[in-house]
């Protein structure tokens, strides 16, 4: 509830009027799922019409009234590691510079240093774009390299999800049972088993 609170709190007086959802995650990811599930629950708090949902392949950059805030996801992709999500991003700042644009909490990871440059560039140009930072190394790190940017450090989206929601599907399990989660993409650490874990 504290962290709904800060959320609430944080974020919702950005988004007045409409808004538009950018770039929902219509893949496999089940992090991205329940930070999914935060926003969708977060908006339903909202005063203003949502205008449309997409995702990076279905978002046609269509013509938007100036006082519609454009909303970006939060999670894990900002920087290099995850590049074409960085690259939609970085295309919306640049084709909306007249709307208001807020990205959800996000994690940092740069790889090539070169790239923060060129990041800055862009982002340095929009005059109304708030950047939420879901850690504190990332909110560190954005205030440093995009200082004429809003950055505010949230918790994770993921912490907005309706509780009620949650309590549905919690099931009273054996104790000392445990769910092991295993990524298969490219955040999957080859030095990590079940065999070395100690709990």
């Amino acid at each position: 509830g504290r962290l709904r609170h800060i959320i609430d709190s944080e974020i919702k007086p950005l988004i007045t009027d409409s808004y538009y959802l950018a770039d929902a995650p219509y893949y496999h990811n089940i992090g991205d799922v329940l930070i999914w599930q935060g926003v969708c629950d977060f908006c339903k708090t909202l005063p203003g019409k949502n205008l449309g949902t997409s995702n990076i392949a279905t978002f046609l950059f269509p013509d938007l009234p100036s006082d519609t805030t454009i909303l970006l996801m939060g999670g894990g992709n900002f920087g290099d590691l995850w590049r074409k999500f960085q690259n939609f991003r970085l295309e919306v700042v640049r084709r909306y510079s007249h709307n208001r644009i807020v990205m959800f909490p996000q994690s940092v990871w740069y790889e090539d240093k070169s790239l923060i440059l060129h990041d800055k560039a862009v982002f340095s140009t929009h005059h109304d774009l708030h950047l939420c930072a879901r850690d504190q190394i990332s909110y560190d790190f954005m205030k440093e390299n995009f200082p004429e940017c809003d950055i505010i450090l949230v918790p994770d989206m993921a912490f907005f999800i309706d509780k009620a929601l949650l309590q549905k599907y919690q099931r009273k399990t054996k104790p000392g049972r445990k769910l092991y989660l295993r990524r298969l993409d490219k955040e999957f650490d080859e030095d990590t088993s079940l065999k070395r874990m100690c709990f």
